[in-house]
């Protein structure tokens, strides 16, 4: 079963919240990794992001009629623009590869070294009883590089915070506290 994100560009105008019509594809659409950033959802690769902290108490009218009377809905969340372009996304942006915990032991016993950029990630989160039962069944870890400058401006993150300058810039937004997304997810 899918998870989907549904999201609402709100801006502050004059001490209110006023949801907008447009919205960023990339907050909109289905992309787990972006997720995992967002909201600790489908997190398979141990993002480090943010975490749901529940609607705002002043959303949007349109906000509210959206989400109010749909109880599938779940990590709900808001991020201003500044919070998600001042955020540390270097983990986010990361390549990430899980490999075989028995690979890696006789990788190292052979004298393997990763090379440079390329590191391992330590302290694997355990998130659900299914991945408990995998990794005792059979270990993993993950090997993780970063992209390069070019890279990441291919990245949704990034287009999508892209496109929230932009729209705060043709509503005449100057502070990025002023623009925000509510979200949340469905499965």
């Amino acid at each position: 079963m899918g998870c989907d994100i549904h999201t609402i560009v709100e801006i502050k105008k004059e001490n209110t919240w006023v949801g907008l019509d447009e919205c960023p594809n990339e907050f909109d659409e289905r992309n787990y990794s972006l997720f995992a950033f967002l909201a600790g959802v489908r997190n398979s690769f141990n993002t480090k992001g943010f975490k749901p902290k529940g609607f705002p108490d002043d959303m949007s009218e349109k906000a509210r009629k959206e989400f109010e009377n749909d109880s599938d809905l779940h990590s709900k969340s808001y991020l201003t623009l500044k919070e998600l372009d001042y955020a540390d996304k270097k983990d986010a942006y990361a390549h990430k590869c899980r490999i075989v915990g028995a690979f890696w032991e006789k990788f190292k016993e052979l004298g393997g070294q990763l090379p440079d950029g390329m590191e391992v990630e330590e302290n694997f989160k355990v998130t659900s009883i299914i991945d408990a039962l995998h990794l005792a069944y059979c270990p993993k870890v993950i090997i993780k590089w970063q992209p390069s400058e070019e890279e990441i401006k291919k990245y949704d993150l990034y287009k999508g915070i892209e496109s929230l300058k932009k729209i705060a810039k043709n509503n005449n937004i100057d502070n990025y506290e002023n623009i925000r997304i509510v979200f949340c997810f469905d499965n």
